[in-house]
């Protein structure tokens, strides 16, 4: 009796097999991140990613661990941000007669890396260190989601415009069920620095946990976000004081 499996289930079985190889790739670039996320979230990212690997017609394993690498740095929706426009552009091209996309991406993400970040990211862990510094002040009430952002941008000598960003930010207050001043500016902060699909980000499941439930007033979802982020951000911010004294 001849055994005969389907293209679709073929398709399946090759994709199974393409998530368990990034999930190493993923473990070995960042086990801590990965350890903590948890299983089912980082199969959930790693699919994302090869879905947009199959629109952009990347079928390299080198090509989708690139763009695994970029999502984890830039965030899973890096190719609608407005900053990353020169990074992402190649990807979205036609792959030509000598496809170096990837090739291309590389260059100019190394390149924005060292006007941004610095060697070793120096310079973004020195605007982290300043931020730490001003988070109070954000939380007062006459402070507004435009000095939050005109704050951020400062903090690394960018030159992106603010409008867009406070515009994002806005969304995001409302997709997560907190469009009032705090959950305003908290935003500003979530998108500058984890990226312009944060709400949807598989790579940050827990701002969804932790939206809004029905019913629920926006003040009471934008001080439990706050708390959360605040707790999140200086355990970053430990991990980096101990990185730089090791």
């Amino acid at each position: 009796m001849e055994l005969t499996i389907s293209q679709a289930s073929l398709a399946t079985l090759a994709r199974q097999t393409d998530v368990s190889l990034y999930r190493r790739v993923l473990h070995q670039l960042d086990p801590h991140r990965f350890e903590a996320l948890g299983e089912a979230h980082t199969v959930a990212f790693i699919r994302h990613a090869l879905d947009r690997c199959d629109a952009w017609s990347l079928g390299m394993t080198n090509e989708a661990a690139y763009v695994l690498f970029l999502m984890t740095q830039l965030g899973s929706f890096f190719f609608e941000d407005p900053r990353y426009v020169q990074i992402a552009a190649p990807l979205l091209q036609d792959p030509g007669p000598v496809d170096r996309r990837v090739e291309s991406a590389r260059e100019r993400f190394i390149a924005y890396g060292d006007r941004h970040y610095g060697g070793a990211y120096e310079a973004r862990h020195r605007a982290l260190r300043q931020l730490s510094a001003r988070l109070g002040e954000f939380e007062l009430p006459s402070c507004d989601p435009w000095q939050v952002a005109q704050t951020l941008v400062d903090l690394e000598a960018r030159d992106e415009g603010l409008e867009a960003l406070v515009e994002r930010a806005h969304a995001a207050a409302r997709e997560l069920g907190m469009a009032v001043p705090l959950g305003e500016k908290l935003c500003v902060l979530l998108v500058y620095w984890l990226g312009w699909g944060v709400t949807m980000d598989p790579l940050f499941p827990w701002l969804r946990d932790l939206a809004a439930r029905e019913g629920e007033p926006a003040d009471a979802v934008a001080r439990r976000l706050a708390s959360a982020a605040k707790k999140r951000f200086y355990r970053r911010m430990a991990a980096i004081a101990a990185t730089e004294a090791s």
